[in-house]
C-alpha cells in the first residue's frame, strides 16, 4: 500500500500487520484496535493526529534499513 491515500478511512480492528505504508496518507483515519505490528512507514507517512505508530509496533523504514548489513 505504498503511497496509499486512506484519509478518513474507517480501519477499526483491521489487520495491517507487515504492510508497507511508506508515504501513505492516513490523516483523520480511524485506527481503533487496528493491528499495525510490523507495518513499515517512513517520514512521508502521515498518521492520524496523536497516533503512536511505534508504540503500537510499527517500524520506521530508516531503522529497518539500518539493521540490514551491507552486501
Amino acid at each position: 500500500m505504498w503511497g496509499a491515500v486512506l484519509r478518513h478511512a474507517k480501519l477499526d480492528r483491521a489487520c495491517l500487520a507487515g504492510a508497507n505504508l511508506r508515504a501513505a496518507k492516513l490523516q483523520g483515519a480511524s485506527l481503533e484496535e487496528t493491528n499495525v505490528t510490523g507495518v513499515i512507514f517512513d517520514s512521508e507517512t502521515e498518521w492520524p493526529s496523536g497516533f503512536d505508530a511505534v508504540g503500537r509496533g510499527a517500524v520506521p523504514w530508516q531503522a529497518l534499513r539500518a539493521s540490514v548489513p551491507p552486501t
